[in-house]
């Protein structure tokens, strides 16, 4: 059985989502640009945990054509709130006018470990239904769509993500510098385990949003499945922009921070 959805208009959302809720397709072989960067040091959430805040944080979805005109697309809005003892509950709510996503990771607070995962994508051809639990090598996944159940282990490592969410809030945290590089290991069913998401700072750049302007650090994320995503990172602020062309809509899809 296989899922596909087209996750790949939700911004960075999409470089790992979009694995995430794919099955038993063939993926695609990993550029060598791609497989050489995985040797980019893992990124090390423990030191960031201390960061991590309860609170809210929303931005505006625009699809941006190549001749500059915008219009509004969706949005997300990310919840972090405290979980049971040690643990944060974190709700990453994304809709537009193609997906309406709901993603609640339960994380360990000390060092952002996954958990546990619970995500739900509506769409027009229906809905799924994910859950999956992270044990020290290997995720359980459960997926039902359209009626039919799956059941699956995929081989993991540690701190392995199923999902961007942590990168976003994690990101402002780091200690940023141009030529900086590093990765993290996104859930990838189709290749039976993980793949690198590789970050590299390209420079620096003033960024206005609705939020503001902010000095940023401009980081490129790539991997072998999608298309490159330009993050803004405000120097000791959030992620304030990010940007995907997304060539099956023939414009970039530009999320920017509003709170």
């Amino acid at each position: 059985m296989s899922f596909r959805s087209r996750t790949a208009v939700l911004s960075l959302a999409a470089v790992v989502a979009a694995p995430a809720l794919a099955g038993a397709q063939a993926a695609p072989a990993a550029p060598a640009a791609a497989t050489a960067a995985s040797s980019a040091p893992l990124l090390a959430f423990a030191p960031i945990a201390p960061t991590i805040k309860a609170g809210t944080t929303k931005w505006a979805i625009k699809k941006v054509t190549p001749d500059g005109k915008a219009e509004d697309f969706g949005s997300r809005t990310v919840t972090v709130q405290p979980g049971a003892a040690g643990s944060w509950v974190v709700l990453d709510a994304q809709v537009n006018a193609m997906v309406t996503m709901a993603d609640s990771l339960f994380v360990q607070a000390s060092d952002l470990s996954m958990k546990r995962q619970a995500r739900t994508i509506e769409m027009p051809q229906g809905s799924i239904a994910m859950t999956m639990e992270y044990g020290a090598d290997s995720v359980r996944m459960n997926v039902e769509a359209q009626g039919q159940k799956q059941a699956m282990a995929v081989k993991s490592v540690a701190g392995a993500q199923g999902s961007d969410v942590l990168l976003m809030l994690a990101l402002p945290a780091v200690q940023l510098a141009p030529g900086w590089t590093g990765r993290i290991e996104l859930l990838n069913p189709q290749m039976g385990g993980t793949m690198p998401l590789t970050l590299t700072v390209k420079g620096t750049e003033k960024v206005t949003v609705p939020a503001g302007t902010f000095d940023t650090f401009v980081v490129e994320a790539t991997n072998a499945m999608q298309g490159p995503v330009t993050l803004y990172v405000a120097k000791g602020g959030s992620v304030v922009k990010a940007v995907q062309n997304v060539p099956q809509l023939g414009a970039n899809i530009e999320t920017v921070l509003t709170k």
